[in-house]
């Protein structure tokens, strides 16, 4: 299944059922994320075309729906669509890690 990621204009074989934020890692996109679970919206792009499947809300989402934007870790692909993820010189890439703090 074909997978065009603009503004990179570069094409991947994404697997039916396979999570956007996953196959965009594998295939060393740069894309910021940070929580997985949808929550902080690190991860939003926008659906330009085709269709996907959005756990957070639990139905097909396409190019006609009021807001196109997804968030990565929480969309599955269902049939070839292109996204787009914001410029490579936005993307902040460092590892996410867990800090022990105090706020005082």
């Amino acid at each position: 299944m074909d997978l065009h990621i603009k503004p990179l204009d570069r094409r991947l074989d994404a697997r039916p059922g396979a999570n956007l934020l996953e196959t965009l890692r594998e295939a060393r996109v740069p894309i910021s994320y940070s929580c997985m679970a949808g929550r902080c919206g690190t991860c939003r792009c926008k659906l330009v075309e085709g269709q996907v499947l959005d756990a957070g809300q639990d139905a097909p989402r396409g190019i006609g729906d009021s807001d196109p934007y997804v968030l990565a870790c929480q969309t599955t692909l269902t049939e070839p669509c292109t996204i787009e993820i914001p410029e490579p010189d936005e993307v902040v890439v460092h590892p996410a890690r867990a800090l022990k703090a105090t706020v005082i």
